[in-house]
């Protein structure tokens, strides 16, 4: 199958990116927006084994990571002012050692279990894999920890986050329903077509960070290709450049540009378990 390369125009990043101990190291992580952060932060400790690495100083914020890998965001909730429609929703792809245990332990947990699928209690899917098990038919992202994003135009969906952030992948289903799309130098997402199955809380549908080299380029970028300016570039004392978009398919990112290594303690955050 032909695999699309971003445009020239796109093709800005330099890997190894700048590190902030401040910011996820992952390029691609999800951001779980709820209304009881530490409820989130303890559940998903529980469940899949998360560890807290780093915390605002009003608890809103938390970075977490899995001990093999993997980083996830949680976050307050905060108000959209159009919700995502109850076809597209994102979904997180998450390895574990042991899914059956871990079902269980969700199931313990008063969320909903069905199949692979698990519905936790703050209005997020969980898809559980296990470490080997193929995301797609052509191999597997390095990451264990993985959003992904339901759309009706899976072809339309590849081409646009190709030519805006610079991912690289194809249709790989053979009723092109299904994409696998990794970002070079790290980070990877999945893109499938939407399917009748309840969809969980609109207003906490997960959002997506993804570090950039050029903040304020890749948004304008975003904005010539149709996405929706959420929060202009504005740069924040944790040491990042930050934007926010809504995609042309419903889905909100958050991109991030590293401009210096800032320890957590000089802005008010709290260092809770160092990153390895």
């Amino acid at each position: 199958m032909r695999s699309i390369e971003p445009s020239p125009a796109n093709r800005r990043y330099t890997w190894p990116m700048l590190t902030n101990r401040s910011a996820p190291q992952a390029r691609v992580v999800p951001i779980l927006m709820v209304a009881n952060v530490r409820a989130a932060v303890t559940w998903c400790a529980r469940v899949f084994g998360f560890v807290e690495h780093v915390r605002t100083s009003n608890g809103k914020h938390v970075q977490l990571g899995l001990p093999g890998g993997g980083e996830l965001l949680i976050g307050e909730v905060r108000p959209r002012p159009s919700p995502p429609s109850d076809l597209l929703w994102t979904a997180i792809m998450i390895k574990v050692d042991d899914p059956t245990a871990t079902r269980a332990r969700a199931a313990d947990n008063y969320a909903t279990v069905l199949d692979e699928m698990i519905d936790d209690i703050f209005g997020h899917r969980w898809v559980v894999m296990r470490p080997g098990q193929l995301w797609a038919n052509r191999g597997e992202p390095p990451a264990h920890v993985v959003p992904a994003v339901w759309v009706t135009n899976v072809r339309a969906a590849v081409d646009w986050y190709t030519r805006v952030f610079g991912f690289v992948g194809d249709v790989q289903a053979p009723d092109g329903a299904h994409a696998e799309l990794d970002l070079p130098g790290g980070g990877a997402m999945v893109v499938g077509e939407v399917h009748p199955v309840a969809k969980v809380s609109s207003d906490r549908s997960p959002e997506i960070l993804l570090k950039v080299d050029d903040a304020a380029a890749t948004l304008a970028c975003a904005v010539a290709n149709g996405a929706t300016v959420v929060f202009d570039v504005r740069d924040i004392e944790a040491g990042e450049r930050q934007a926010t978009i809504d995609d042309v398919f419903g889905h909100r990112w958050m991109l991030t540009q590293t401009l210096a290594d800032v320890a957590p303690e000089q802005w008010g955050g709290r260092t809770i378990t160092p990153r390895k």
